[in-house]
């Protein structure tokens, strides 16, 4: 799947929405800037190259349907006052964790944390709940070391619903990222 890939290349990982052009390629890995701006390296198994041309056409479609008379859809404004959760457990975002290293655990993970505060941003919510887990606390430290890049504030989640393995990012709606 992941052969032929050059500088340049549009690719999408395969257990992941994330999306990027490829920066550098090694023997195993390659090198990606994401759709946020971030590089990172990923195994060249997770990878596929993305067809430009139906990137056209998704993008031409997008158009129209910009262009189509907008409608009001309750639910999802309704959506935006409530909180966001994500469990950040490595067994709950891959199915397999096989040869992953630690280090690409935790890229992981703080990649989807990062995803889900900006998609809370965007989106307008209150609050996002960040399931972290126990463990040694690596993790916990390095989202209030991320959650500092955002308009957020950091509390404990609620002890009765997550334990001590939570945290709840209050975002600060008058202030954009």
């Amino acid at each position: 799947m992941s052969d032929k890939l050059k500088i340049g290349d549009k690719i999408a990982l395969l257990d992941d929405v994330t999306q990027g052009v490829i920066t550098l390629v090694s023997k195993n890995t390659v090198s990606i800037i994401d759709e946020h701006g971030f590089d990172i390296e990923i195994d060249k198994t997770r990878v596929v190259k993305i067809d430009i041309e139906e990137d056209k056409q998704a993008l031409h479609q997008d158009s129209l349907k910009k262009m189509s008379p907008k409608r009001v859809n309750y639910e999802t404004k309704k959506k935006n006052s409530f909180n966001e959760e994500i469990d950040l457990h490595i067994e709950n975002l891959v199915g397999e964790t096989i040869g992953m290293s630690s280090g690409e655990k935790l890229e992981l993970q703080l990649s989807k944390a990062r995803q889900k505060i900006e998609e809370g941003i965007r989106r307008k919510v209150q609050k996002v709940i960040l399931i972290h887990g126990r463990g040694k606390g690596v993790l916990r430290k390095e989202l209030i070391y991320l959650c500092q890049k955002y308009p957020v504030a950091i509390n404990s989640a609620s002890h009765i619903k997550y334990g001590d393995g939570a945290m709840e990012i209050r975002i600060l709606q008058n202030k954009t990222i």
